[in-house]
């Protein structure tokens, strides 16, 4: 439910959140850091060529994400080809539900 999606998605935030504190702290300092917005979303992927089934924290560039192009790019496996009509569902739905992802802005340095 739209309630429940914050509680999930913000502990996946916390997640990201301390694996990228070296980055705030760096920026903080004045150091040279690098930084891109991202957009996380849950998602559970299900196809006859995806053998296990598990539910998994999609973190993708938000500017990628929105601008997906139309055509499938080269793919290094076939089976990569989930994982493609995974992003095409997660971009419509983020242009439908927003509510279902959480932004973070990810700090590398």
């Amino acid at each position: 439910p739209k309630e429940d999606c914050w509680y999930f998605l913000n502990a996946v935030l916390n997640e990201l959140s301390e694996q990228f504190a070296d980055g705030l702290i760096a920026r903080e300092s004045g150091r040279p850091v690098s930084s891109a917005r991202f957009l996380v979303a849950l998602t559970n992927e299900s196809d006859g060529d995806v053998r296990t089934r598990k539910i998994r924290a999609l973190v993708t560039r938000k500017d990628l994400l929105t601008s997906l192009p139309k055509e499938m790019p080269q793919l290094e496996s076939p089976n990569h080809r989930v994982r493609w009509e995974t992003l095409q569902n997660l971009a419509a739905a983020y242009a439908k539900e927003p509510w279902r992802f959480i932004e973070v802005e990810l700090i590398s340095g």
